[in-house]
């Protein structure tokens, strides 16, 4: 039986230092957890510090992505989630990243005398095998939609074939760079996206003759469920097992869907069978 996650989410004081509760949980239950949770700065600096000793950091940043933290009342509280969130990932952020509630007349003013300049920053794209590339000096006031072809001036690849995620989320081509602050860091996928229950999972592959099987086993990784219960579609057809992705012409920044189908018959079978 699956475990209550709700309940768990209710008292997450528990579960935040017990390693062996922590070290038994794939990345998806952890989230389900996070969903329905809401943590104090200390708790969240404990949880994800014990976490990162068991997953990587690409469910890292899945994880990162669905944590809520109690309000933030002093600056010390922002800087410690914010140096939490730079140990575990190795990368910088800066304290407006987070929701910072004190709105006194300091900040208002710091605030408009920044908006009367143009502001430019590093902004860091990471991609598959610990890639990354630095853009310098671009204004915060550029367009996503702009950045991406900057992206595919530098590294060729196409806008459309672009998947370019914040914290685990994709990111829209609306909007710009300064509402994700400065010194933002992203991360271009550089493979498919699976798509499934209203979630979008990053897979990072670099091979397109690997079969829907293969791509299916990338899968389990992430979530945890079996290949003989998933069903993958794209551009409406239900790709077969033995197929490869280049034969239904699926190619980098393309978002696959995913269904999970529970054939009870399909549990006496031998382990393999159902490539055929």
């Amino acid at each position: 039986m699956e475990p209550d996650w709700k309940a768990i989410s209710k008292n997450i004081s528990k579960y935040i230092d017990n390693e062996t509760f922590l070290s038994a949980r794939k990345p998806i239950e952890i989230c389900s957890i996070l969903d329905n949770a809401k943590l104090s700065p200390n708790e969240f600096t404990i949880l994800f510090t014990n976490l990162s000793k068991y997953h990587g950091k690409s469910d890292m940043l899945m994880m990162l992505g669905r944590a809520r933290t109690s309000e933030l009342a002093t600056q010390e509280e922002v800087d410690k989630i914010s140096r939490t969130i730079s140990s575990v990932l190795g990368v910088s952020l800066l304290d407006k990243v987070f929701t910072f509630s004190q709105n006194n007349a300091q900040s208002k003013n710091s605030n408009s005398q920044n908006s009367i300049k143009e502001e430019f920053s590093n902004i860091t794209v990471t991609m598959a095998h610990q890639k990354c590339y630095v853009f310098e000096k671009i204004s915060l006031n550029t367009t996503i939609e702009n950045f991406k072809l900057k992206i595919q001036n530098i590294l060729g690849i196409p806008v459309n074939n672009q998947l370019l995620y914040a914290c685990n989320a994709p990111i829209s081509s609306s909007g710009t760079l300064k509402q994700y602050g400065e010194y933002a860091s992203f991360h271009l996928l550089d493979g498919v996206a699976i798509s499934y229950g209203g979630y979008t999972y990053p897979i990072d592959i670099d091979n397109y003759d690997i079969t829907v099987e293969e791509l299916k086993h990338m899968f389990k990784e992430e979530v945890g469920w079996q290949v003989i219960y998933q069903a993958i579609f794209y551009n409406g057809i239900t790709l077969q097992n033995n197929r490869t992705l280049r034969y239904y012409k699926i190619q980098r920044g393309s978002t696959i869907e995913a269904s999970i189908h529970y054939n009870i018959s399909a549990i006496n079978r031998p382990p393999y069978t159902q490539i055929f």
